[in-house]
């Protein structure tokens, strides 16, 4: 995954001088405009996919997401 993030220019490796078998990870520029980028098509597609529900049936929608979530040990849950 990590090649795959370099390849697009996401990501860089660089070397720590410290220790030169070490490397350290940094976001790019173009990295944070891509994560900003997928993070408004994933609410516009959250947005889409809940269109037909009601606030109401939205909300229980999420609470049942959430509650399998935690029985399941997801993060972020």
């Amino acid at each position: 995954m990590l090649d795959e993030l370099e390849d697009l220019g996401a990501v860089r490796r660089v070397r720590e001088t410290a220790d030169r078998r070490r490397q350290r990870v940094e976001v790019t520029e173009h990295g944070r405009a891509l994560a900003r980028k997928v993070a408004r098509l994933a609410h516009q597609l959250d947005k889409n996919l809940l269109a037909p529900l009601d606030a109401i049936q939205a909300a229980a929608l999420h609470d049942a997401l959430r509650s399998l979530a935690e029985h399941h040990g997801l993060p972020g849950a």
